[in-house]
């Protein structure tokens, strides 16, 4: 079996007075043979929204940030338009 490391975005938004949370949006956006690679990739992601918010100086901002989930895993995360995105790096294994 090989291992193989994906960068994938999903998103979900909340619609006004409702707690519902629905998942309208995935995309994967590389793949990776190792997770530190498709790390440096969640990294690049991250400085490249952030430099987009510093170039628009508007007050509504991506303002997108690293937070970790359970296993310790760095996931990105921010909020435009009123909807979240999460970027993380996920292990598929594939048969041969």
């Amino acid at each position: 079996m090989n291992q193989v490391y994906i960068l994938i975005i999903v998103s979900f938004f909340i619609q006004e007075g409702s707690y519902k949370k629905n998942i309208p949006y995935y995309e994967i956006i590389s793949t990776h043979e190792t997770y530190d690679s498709c790390d440096k990739e969640i990294i690049k992601t991250h400085d490249y929204y952030l430099a987009k918010d510093i170039r628009r100086k508007k007050t509504k901002q991506r303002s997108p940030k690293f937070v970790y989930d359970d296993g310790n895993n760095k996931l990105l995360t921010y909020k435009y338009k009123n909807t979240y995105y999460y970027a993380s790096c996920k292990l598929i294994e594939i048969s041969e």
